[in-house]
């Protein structure tokens, strides 16, 4: 498994006092960007295979950060098949400021190699809303909160 980023900035040798009231300058954003990004590929494991930072001032006032993992998958294993009566589950611990584990958690148990789910997908910025509106987008789904 890999990571891949790609940073889009605006300049970060602004003069300050060209930055936009209200808007931190690039050099703090693109310090805590990296630093947020490092931190969380950094705690599950995984390695960052290459990146770009592109810099243009359309991005300023609204940086883009595209962050994704690869993983090589067997054939047989890719089927994206969600039954009526499957489960959804969120399972996973803490990684760095965000996040569950949960690629490390089907990593070291073999979850893929005993078929003990029909079909992933992942929390990214869309969060838990678009991660359970993908998997239920065809058949729905009912939410139970079970402790």
């Amino acid at each position: 498994m890999t990571n891949t980023d790609v940073f889009c900035f605006g300049n970060p040798n602004t003069k300050f006092y060209k930055v936009p009231k209200g808007i931190y300058h690039l050099k703090r954003v693109l310090k805590e960007v990296v630093s947020g990004v490092g931190d969380y590929g950094n705690k599950m494991g995984i390695p960052t295979v290459n990146g770009v930072i592109y810099f243009d001032d359309d991005y300023m006032t609204n940086p883009l950060i595209y962050c994704g993992s690869m993983r090589i998958v067997p054939k047989d294993k890719i089927k994206k098949k969600v039954n009526s009566g499957n489960l959804i589950l969120i399972i996973g611990g803490k990684t760095g400021k965000d996040g569950i584990h949960g690629a490390t958690f089907s990593s070291m148990l073999g979850a893929r190699d005993l078929n003990l789910y029909k079909s992933v997908t992942d929390c990214g910025a869309g969060g838990l809303s678009s991660a359970v509106g993908e998997l239920g987008e065809e058949i729905g789904c009912v939410s139970e909160v079970v402790m």
